[in-house]
């Protein structure tokens, strides 16, 4: 088999695949399509947004106070603390501390408010 016929048919079958799962998509009833969407994919936008939170100039500034709404909500989600403990090693480590081995670095704060002043000190300090 010659290249062009090995690409063209490797280009058949990502199409037909693709087709396969189209259909199966469009089959899901609307609620459990509604689910997947917001659950993997407006997740990720909202984690990529938080990443970028965390470059900001209040974030560098340890204001970690404009962060709080957006991680409790992102917490709350297991596909969003996967992504970003994927994304963001730093992420990983202090959310392993904070939400796993049950260890506050500032103990007089919330553990969410611990857990964002600790990776904005790690990053800024």
């Amino acid at each position: 088999m010659d290249e062009d016929t090995f690409n063209h048919i490797e280009k058949l079958e990502q199409y037909y695949a693709t087709e396969k799962l189209n259909r199966m998509i469009n089959a899901l009833p609307d609620d459990v399509a509604r689910h997947i969407y917001e659950e993997y994919f407006l997740v990720k936008e909202k984690c990529d947004a938080f990443l970028n939170m965390l470059k900001s100039k209040s974030s560098s500034s340890l204001d970690y106070k404009p962060l709080l709404i957006h991680a409790k909500r992102l917490l709350d989600h297991p596909c969003a603390i996967e992504y970003l403990c994927l994304k963001n090693p730093l992420f990983k480590q202090v959310y392993a501390d904070h939400y796993i081995k049950n260890k506050h670095n500032f103990i007089h704060m919330t553990t969410l408010e611990s857990f964002l002043i600790s990776i904005l000190m790690h990053m800024y300090h």
